[in-house]
C-alpha cells in the first residue's frame, strides 16, 4: 500500500470516529472480579490468587501480547556522572544497561538519571521518552543517540538523525529541576531504544533477543510494541533498584499519551512499581474501549498494528465482545497508588472515557480497603479528585504533560509517602 492509499483509508476510518456524546451507544462493563464460571470473587486473597492471572492473560491474548522474561544476562554500567547538574541542584548520570541472551543476541540503551543532593536513598520517577534522552534536557553534555530521531508527519513517521537541535525539545514536559528540588530522583530511557515504533522495525527492537523474524509478521503474532517498551521499563526498574541512592520501594512509572498505556501496562505486570501515574492515554490506555468515543480500535490499528497483537482486529466494531475494558487494566495496579489524568481539547483520548475507567476500577481498589472515586461525576477542569490510592483530573489545555500536571504527581506522590512513613 503506497503513501496516497494509506492515507485514502485512513480518511474513511476518520470519519467514522465519534466525537459526540449522544452517539455512545448504552454498555455494560464487564467486572474485573468475575471468575471464569461468571460467579464474582470476594477476598484479596482470591483475587491476587486468580483474578489477576486470569485478567493479565486476556489482555495478552486479546490486545498487548506477552511480556517478554529478562535477558539471560543483565548489567549495567555509568557512562557518565556530572556532580553539579542542573545549575549545581543535582547529579547526573548516564547508565547503560546491558541485555544478552544465552544465544549471543545482544541490546544495549541507556538511561539518564537526575538524582536531588540530598540524604540517600530517594523516590524516583521512572519514563520513557519521545526524543531520545537528550531531548528531554537542555543539558548540552548528554549523549545524543546513536538511533535515528523520529517525529510526527501527518500520518507517518518520518526518520532523522538526531542533531544537537533537537536538545531540549521536550525539557519542559519533564520538569526535571522541579522534580529534583521536590527531593526525588528522574530517569528516562528513550522507547526508540526499545522498539522503533513503526511495524517494519520488529528486527531492531527488544524481540530480536527472543524470536525468530519468522514470528515478526506472524498472524498469529503474540507480542507487539507496547509490550517492549512495558519489558523497557522493567528493566530501568532493574537498573534503579540495584543503585544505593534509589529507594527501590518507590519507584513511579510514568508515561504519556502511548507511553501513558505503556506505564499502565508495565504497572499491572510488576509489583516493584510503587505508583503508576498514566497522562492522556486514552485509547487502549485509561479510555473505555465499549464507549466508542475519539480514537477507537479501527483507527490506531490502521497507524499502530504493530503496538498490539492481531488479534485485536477481531474486535473492530465489536468492542463489546471484548472480556475486558480499560478499567481492569488500573484495577491491576491494585492497591498501589495510580494517577490517571486527561485534558480538556484532548478528545482523541476521550478524557470522560478514562474518568469513568478510574471509576469503574474502583470496584478492585474497594478490595484492598480504598474508596477510590466517590462517584462517577466527571469533576471540573484543574480539579485533582479521588483518595489515598486513586486520583484523577482533567486538565484545561490540548494534549500534553505540563508543569502544572507535574505539581500535580509531586503532591499525590509526596502525601502517598508520607502517610506510609507516619503509619
Amino acid at each position: 500500500m503506497n503513501k496516497k492509499e494509506f492515507e485514502a483509508i485512513a480518511a474513511v476510518k476518520r470519519r467514522k470516529i465519534n466525537f459526540s456524546e449522544e452517539n455512545v451507544k448504552p454498555y455494560i462493563l464487564p467486572s474485573p472480579l468475575l471468575r471464569e464460571n461468571d460467579s464474582r470473587i470476594t477476598s484479596v486473597a482470591e483475587f491476587e490468587d486468580s483474578g489477576r492471572k486470569r485478567l493479565l492473560g486476556l489482555f495478552e491474548k486479546n490486545m498487548y501480547g506477552r511480556i517478554m522474561p529478562p535477558p539471560d544476562r543483565l548489567s549495567f554500567k555509568v557512562v557518565s556522572e556530572d556532580a553539579n547538574a542542573l545549575n549545581g541542584i543535582a547529579v547526573r548520570k548516564e547508565i547503560e544497561i546491558f541485555c544478552r541472551m544465552s544465544n549471543g543476541c545482544s541490546k544495549t540503551f541507556t538511561m539518564l538519571l537526575y538524582l536531588p543532593k540530598m540524604n540517600y536513598p530517594v523516590p524516583c520517577f521512572l519514563g520513557l521518552n519521545f526524543y531520545s534522552n537528550a531531548g528531554c534536557t537542555s543539558e548540552k553534555s548528554v549523549a545524543l543517540t546513536s538511533n535515528p530521531q523520529y517525529h510526527r508527519k501527518p500520518g507517518i513517521w518520518i526518520p532523522e538523525p538526531a542533531t544537537a537541535t533537537t536538545r531540549g525539545k521536550q525539557a519542559a514536559c519533564w520538569d526535571f529541576e522541579n522534580i529534583v528540588r521536590k527531593g526525588f530522583a528522574s530517569a528516562t530511557i528513550y522507547y526508540f531504544d526499545l522498539f522503533p515504533d513503526g511495524p517494519e522495525w520488529f528486527g531492531d527492537s527488544i524481540y530480536r533477543l527472543f524470536k525468530l523474524p519468522s514470528n515478526w509478521n506472524s498472524p498469529e503474532r503474540d507480542f507487539g510494541a507496547i509490550g517492549a517498551w512495558a519489558w523497557g521499563l522493567m528493566r530501568g526498574v532493574d537498573c534503579l533498584a540495584s543503585l544505593a541512592e534509589i529507594d527501590s520501594g518507590k519507584i513511579i512509572v510514568h508515561g504519556h499519551s502511548r507511553l501513558g498505556k505503556t506505564a499502565l501496562l508495565a504497572g499491572a505486570y510488576d509489583s516493584r512499581i510503587s505508583m503508576v501515574i498514566a497522562n492522556c492515554s486514552g485509547c487502549c490506555g485509561a479510555a473505555l474501549t465499549r464507549r466508542n468515543f475519539g480514537e477507537n480500535l479501527e483507527w490506531i490499528l490502521h497507524y499502530q498494528p504493530h503496538w498490539f497483537v492481531p488479534k485485536l482486529n477481531d474486535f473492530i466494531d465489536k468492542e463489546s465482545e471484548l472480556p475486558f475494558d480499560q478499567h481492569s487494566l488500573i484495577s491491576l495496579i491494585a492497591p498501589r497508588p495510580v494517577y490517571i489524568s486527561s485534558a480538556t481539547e484532548d478528545p482523541n483520548a476521550d478524557p470522560r472515557g478514562e474518568f469513568l475507567a478510574t471509576f469503574a476500577a474502583g470496584e478492585v481498589y474497594h478490595l484492598y480497603g480504598d474508596s477510590g472515586l466517590s462517584n462517577d461525576v466527571m469533576p471540573p477542569p484543574d480539579t485533582p479528585v479521588g483518595s489515598f490510592r486513586v486520583k484523577y483530573h482533567i486538565r484545561t489545555g490540548p494534549h500534553g504533560l505540563t508543569h502544572w500536571n507535574w505539581i500535580q504527581y509531586l503532591d499525590f506522590a509526596e502525601n502517598y509517602f508520607s502517610s506510609l512513613r507516619s503509619q
